[in-house]
């Protein structure tokens, strides 16, 4: 309840006592309070609702920046490129996200490392069969 219908609440409580019985027929005013009433109901769940769809939001924009600079910090030493791809997320938001997806380096910084052991450890496969061999899942830890 808002803080205008609780005073209309209770002040009507109070100025007409525990004898007042209620019409059965609604007054005009009592059809302009409950139109009120509903428009306030409406306001404070719209409220809400806009409250948690801002946190949400928040939560989700801090969120994707954490990941991109992890993610950066994956994929280069450089400081610079690592504090600017954090900025773009950080200032565009998902269209920073978009543009980091596009120019941010193919490979990790432990890919090179992980190649050859993965292409070691397939083990030999007959061309006669035709098996396809997937290094991704290997490779993709």
């Amino acid at each position: 309840m808002t803080h205008t219908l609780m005073t209309h609440v209770l002040t009507t409580i109070f100025t007409t006592g525990p004898a007042a019985t209620p019409t059965a027929v609604p007054s005009p005013t009592a059809t302009a309070t409950s139109g009120s009433s509903t428009l306030s109901t409406i306001t404070g769940y719209l409220g809400i609702f806009i409250g948690f769809l801002v946190t949400f939001i928040v939560i989700f924009w801090l969120s994707l920046i954490i990941w991109t600079f992890r993610d950066i910090r994956s994929r280069t030493q450089d400081f610079l490129s690592q504090v600017l791809a954090t900025l773009l997320v950080t200032v565009f938001f998902i269209g920073g996200l978009f543009i980091y997806m596009i120019l941010r380096p193919r490979q990790t910084l432990a890919m090179p490392f992980l190649r050859p052991k993965a292409e070691a450890a397939v083990p030999q496969v007959r061309a006669s069969a035709g098996v396809a061999v997937d290094l991704l899942p290997l490779l993709c830890h």
